[in-house]
């Protein structure tokens, strides 16, 4: 049996390295979140990001959880989702920032 503290920690890592890479940050896990709390993700600036690898996909409880976690400084919700088996993942932002995104990518 998989220990699915273990999977999530794991694949935390894998996206946030990758992630990282590819924003020229250094990103790492939340480590507080186990005991007070949070997101997976502070890093980012004015973003909190939050990640789930699963087989089924429950975005709007995980929706719900990553927009009580958002905070003054990183208002910009972004949910990674990554389905078992599969490599790479799906991102899932809030309108106003996808629409900032997509206005960054066209100009």
């Amino acid at each position: 049996m998989v220990d699915s503290r273990n999977k999530g920690a794991r694949i935390e890592r894998e996206i946030l390295s990758q992630l990282g890479e590819d924003l020229g940050l250094n990103l790492h896990r939340n480590l507080d979140q186990t005991f007070m709390g949070g997101a997976d993700c502070y890093q980012v600036p004015r973003h909190t990001i939050e990640i789930k690898g699963r087989k089924t996909f429950a975005w709007l409880k995980w929706w719900d959880k990553l927009l009580r976690d958002t905070t003054e400084r990183n208002p910009i919700p972004v949910l990674i989702f990554r389905a078992d088996g599969r490599t790479k993942p799906f991102f899932l932002l809030d309108y106003d920032a996808g629409v900032e995104y997509l206005r960054g990518a066209i100009e």
